[in-house]
This record gives structure tokens, sequence and C-alpha cells, in this order.
């Protein structure tokens, strides 16, 4: 899957989160930057995450942007 970065366009590396509707972790990683962030759909331990609606929050620097994404498998 392939997430936006739009806000932080640059070389610079994000650090990216991904959240279910709960608040817990499901995901984090770093992306090296660019437009967009691969993600393959799966949670921290290797399980594919479950259909449903999840927050993604991008940091880099001070700056925060978080977006929602809905997952349909």
């Amino acid at each position: 899957l392939k997430l936006s970065l739009e806000p932080f366009p640059g070389s610079d590396a994000v650090a990216v989160t991904i959240h279910d509707v709960a608040g817990r972790r499901l995901r984090s990683f770093t992306s090296p930057g660019g437009r967009t962030a691969q993600w393959d759909g799966r949670d921290d331990r290797g399980l594919e995450v479950e259909s449903g609606l999840l927050w993604v929050r991008a940091v880099r620097g001070g700056e925060v942007h978080s977006a929602r994404v809905l997952v349909i498998r």
C-alpha cells in the first residue's frame, strides 16, 4: 500500500506510525522520504491488519500530520 506523504516533500526521513481506532499502535517504521511511503498492510508482529478504519501519523522534525485510512480486504 502506498501512503501519501504530501505534507513532507523532500528527502528527509519520516517516522510513520499506524494505529487502530482505539489508539493501539499496530505498526511503526521510518520512510526514507519522498512523497509516498510503502506499507505492506501488516502489524509489527507480521500479521495482516484486519479491514477497518486506521489512523496514520507521520512525523518529521517538529511537524506532525495524521490521516484516516480505510483498509478493505
